[in-house]
């Protein structure tokens, strides 16, 4: 399965790529994946899927099977980014499958939505808890890495190089339990992993 990212930052790439080859592997599916530099914010993002699914319609670009692009829903509406991405698909006339990754609001909260496992894999005193309050970003970093220097180690990423074993060794259940995005997303990766196993050879 050839599978093409668009991705917001450095914190979607150390998380989310990792979590669509576990589920792709649970599923019996094998990934080839093209990982391109991570964006810079929402809008740079949308305008590098633009590009992208420009490239792929003009054949400068092999068309994958898949796209997943991760983008936060920031101050907005879970679902909203998702209408973004489809806009976007509509604009460039770009009829193959794309999957939004959409953390609500900030992806720090996927980081932290197994607190059990994290407080197990950092070995902090105390159960990791994410905020509550939409539009302040910052504190939800400041909580990762704040859960990072718990443990006695200073984070040089401010916890999101821990990403990618997290995002494989979770509780995708327990996790999903308490963030409604994550689970909305993993539920659609199976779905789209299931769909191309599924496919003639």
């Amino acid at each position: 399965m050839l599978v093409r990212y668009v991705l917001e930052d450095l914190a979607h790439a150390e998380f989310v790529p990792a979590l669509f080859r576990r589920i792709a592997r649970d599923v019996g599916v094998d990934v080839d994946e093209r990982i391109p530099g991570y964006m810079s914010g929402a809008g740079t993002t949308i305008s590098e899927l633009r590009q992208l699914l420009g490239d792929i319609n003009a054949g400068v670009t092999d068309r994958p099977d898949l796209i997943v692009v991760g983008i936060d829903a920031d101050c907005g509406q879970q679902g909203d980014r998702e209408r973004q991405v489809e806009r976007a698909c509509e604009l460039e006339h770009y009829q193959g499958t794309v999957l939004t990754a959409e953390p609500d609001p900030h992806i720090e909260i996927w980081y932290l939505s197994d607190p059990v496992f994290v407080q197990q894999l950092l070995q902090t005193p105390e159960r990791p808890s994410v905020p509550t309050v939409r539009c302040k970003r910052q504190e939800y970093k400041d909580r990762l890495r704040s859960t990072v220097l718990s443990s006695g180690v200073r984070p040089a990423l401010g916890g999101i190089e821990y990403g990618t074993e997290i995002a494989e060794r979770m509780d995708l259940y327990r996790a999903g339990r308490n963030v409604s995005s994550l689970k909305r997303f993993v539920d659609a990766a199976r779905g789209q992993c299931a769909v191309y196993r599924r496919r003639p050879s």
